[in-house]
């Protein structure tokens, strides 16, 4: 049962990650990027601004997902968008 609650709580914060990622993109706080830095690369980035005077530039959206569920932004290739 409790592996059953656990779960259920990890999609629901997933889902709620999302929903304030979709949030975030249409207040203009994060801003998809029209082009990659590197064209080889086939995943979309994002610019994400923090405050008036730090910005974030090529984050996955993975990366971004990560720091709204931390508070703490670090690049990590390796967090699935």
């Amino acid at each position: 049962m409790k592996t059953l609650i656990f779960i259920v709580t990890m999609l629901a914060s997933n889902e709620a990650v999302e929903m304030k990622f979709n949030d975030l993109v249409e207040q203009g706080v994060v801003i998809p990027n029209e082009e990659n830095e590197n064209d080889s690369v086939d995943r979309p980035t994002y610019t994400s601004i923090h405050d008036d005077s730090t910005a974030i530039d090529y984050a996955y959206k993975g990366e971004v997902k990560e720091w709204i569920r931390t508070g703490d932004f670090e690049y990590n290739d390796f967090l699935n968008d």
